[in-house]
This record gives structure tokens, C-alpha cells and sequence, in this order.
């Protein structure tokens, strides 16, 4: 590899661990209590989780960062499995939650059962901020909160696709 394609990997791998170290400064700085799951300087791959009380559930989030490409992405796993049975309606409904989605997005791996909600952004010589990082966390917040219960309540059929399409709608 060139000189220049060198340095433009050592910049990428050291803004992302300036992001990375940003970002826990941010946490700090608001109150939340993070644990770091990865600190891979020679990958440049980091990666923190915390939780947020909702007001029905609590959240869990995950933020992690990458150099190649060199983005920020904030995700939430939701907290139910998925039966086999409910895979179709499941990612009917996540259709239905995506639509018109501005920001982020559901994602559900159908072999796992697994939903989660995604959110990210490019970091390409940019920095973290504590405006970017809240209004993105916020953002993020709000729609697992939202969303979190009714994914619930469908797979335990406390809810009908119809009434899920209903809420998604609204939100």
C-alpha cells in the first residue's frame, strides 16, 4: 500500500478511537453507567453497552464503532424471542415499523428470532458531540420505547397484526 493509503487509515483508525473515547466521556458526562464490550485498537473496533429505564421496559443499547467504514452505530435488541410460529407476522410487523421510518430502523434475523432496532451515522472526518450523541441516543430512546412493548405484546398475542399496523402508523 502507498504512503497515502497508509495515512488515510491511520487517520480513519485514530478518529474512531477518538470517537470511541468521545463517547464515554458523554456517558460520563450524562450519568450513565456504561460497560465497554470491545477495545480493539489494532481493528480499530469499539464497542460500549448501557441501560435506559423506559417506562415499560428497560433497554438495552449498544454503541460501537468502526474504522472501515468509519461510522457510529447505536442498536437495541428487544427483548423477545421470536417462536418459530410467529416469524411471518413478526416481520410483517417490521415492515410495518420500518415504513416511513426517517431515522433507524428494525431489524429482525428470522433464523435467531431476534429484533433489534439499528440507528447509525457516518463519522468520515467528523467528531462525536454531546449534541450529535444525545439527539441520536434520543431519537433511539424513543422509538425502542415505543416499539418495545407492542413487538412484545404481538408475539404473545396480546395484540393483533392488525392493531400492531394501527399503532406503527401513529408512530
Amino acid at each position: 500500500m502507498d504512503e497515502e493509503g497508509n495515512e488515510f487509515i491511520n487517520e480513519a483508525m485514530a478518529n474512531t478511537r477518538r470517537n470511541f473515547e468521545q463517547t464515554c466521556l458523554i456517558l460520563n458526562n450524562i450519568g450513565y453507567k456504561y460497560q465497554i464490550l470491545r477495545e480493539d485498537d489494532e481493528k480499530a473496533e469499539y464497542a460500549v453497552n448501557f441501560i435506559i429505564q423506559g417506562e415499560d421496559l428497560p433497554m438495552g443499547f449498544i454503541v460501537e464503532f468502526s474504522a472501515f467504514p468509519e461510522n457510529m452505530l447505536i442498536f437495541s435488541p428487544i427483548p423477545v424471542s421470536i417462536p418459530e410460529e410467529k416469524k411471518v407476522e413478526v416481520a410483517l410487523a417490521i415492515i410495518t415499523a420500518n415504513h416511513r421510518r426517517k431515522f433507524g430502523e428494525f431489524d429482525f434475523d428470522i433464523v435467531k428470532g431476534n429484533i433489534m432496532f439499528k440507528l447509525s451515522t457516518c463519522l468520515i472526518n467528523n467528531a462525536v458531540t454531546e449534541s450529535m450523541f444525545t439527539v441520536l441516543l434520543h431519537l433511539a430512546v424513543q422509538v425502542v420505547d415505543a416499539f418495545n412493548e407492542k413487538f412484545v405484546m404481538l408475539v404473545k398475542d396480546l395484540i393483533t397484526i392488525d392493531g400492531f399496523a394501527s399503532f406503527a402508523e401513529e408512530h
